[in-house]
């Protein structure tokens, strides 16, 4: 294994490998799969948080899937300490270093991801979020060709 690879996940990564989308899931496990085989795998604790967010957002809005997303974080979870992916926490200069982060496709929730990268040392995020193609230094990674 390189050891200088290092990828961050972001959290649509995690929702299409959770919750089953026919046309994203199989690319989020391409990706995935990937990344574990080289090198170290890392999301943060904003992204297990906006998750959740989503999760029961989407709950709210389609109440015959409570228990569906109930179980897709609890599956989560387990993936994550299965997987050995090491879990980030947020600190209060990630918070300054995103907010001082200029790209304008990008929310805030994109900006603590690439400051937490930063802070870390990883240039590689999992994500089909095209917004971080406009981020300096961060390569993005989204295997949509087998």
């Amino acid at each position: 294994m390189n050891e200088n690879m290092k990828f961050f996940v972001d959290t649509n990564i995690f929702f299409y490998l959770m919750i089953k989308d026919k046309n994203n899931t199989p690319i989020a496990e391409r990706t995935m799969k990937y990344a574990l085989e080289k090198g170290d795998v890392y999301t943060s604790t904003h992204v297990l948080f906006e998750f959740v967010r989503t999760l029961e957002y989407r709950a709210k809005r389609a109440s015959e899937m409570r228990e569906k997303f109930a179980k897709a974080f609890e599956g989560l979870i387990n993936f994550i300490e299965l997987a050995e992916i090491k879990v980030l926490s947020v600190d209060y200069n990630d918070i300054k270093n995103a907010m001082k982060i200029n790209v304008k496709e990008m929310n805030f929730g994109d900006k603590l991801c690439i400051a937490i990268m930063e802070r870390e040392g990883i240039k590689y995020i999992l994500s089909a979020d095209k917004a971080y193609d406009k981020a300096k230094n961060v390569i993005r990674i989204w295997l949509s060709e087998s």
